[in-house]
């Protein structure tokens, strides 16, 4: 979901855009909850009596990145992550490939695994978005949306 998230009931909001510039005000934006338009880092001001309050930026990256839903066979924990995260199986594999690929679909980093926990560290990959694609020896091909921070 594309959406960002205030939890303080009764207050007045104001959610920016933070960019090189400082805090860009979003015309209109001012609802408890912000539907991003575009990735990127966000803040919101909130407002209660007396007291105001902005947030820190907060990047976010699921603008279009649709996930397949059609099966739960896998689970990347913690997504985001910074230096390791691991994709775990719900049932042991054997003989299953895992594929990374940026978002222009180059091939970062092919592994071969048999075992239900596989530890992915970041190594050379940028802050951004990948792409994991799992299949196995019945060829089935599940795709994922993993973060390195």
């Amino acid at each position: 979901m594309d959406t960002l998230t205030s939890n303080q009931p009764g207050a007045t909001y104001q959610w920016y855009g933070c960019g090189i510039n400082g805090f860009v005000l979003i015309t209109n934006a001012t609802n408890q909850a912000y539907v991003a338009t575009s990735n990127g880092q966000y803040a919101v001001s909130v407002s209660l009596g007396n007291c105001i309050d902005t947030s820190a930026c907060v990047l976010f990256y699921s603008v279009g990145l649709a996930e397949n839903s059609s099966s739960n066979s896998f689970t990347i924990f913690p997504n985001p992550f910074t230096f390791t995260t691991t994709i775990n199986f719900s049932e042991s594999q054997k003989n299953t490939t895992i594929k990374i690929t940026d978002v222009l679909g180059k091939e970062l980093k092919t592994i071969h695994f048999s075992g239900k926990d596989c530890v992915i560290e970041k190594g050379g990959m940028q802050e951004g978005v990948y792409f994991v694609e799992v299949m196995n020896t019945a060829g089935r091909e599940v795709r994922r949306k993993m973060v390195v921070q």
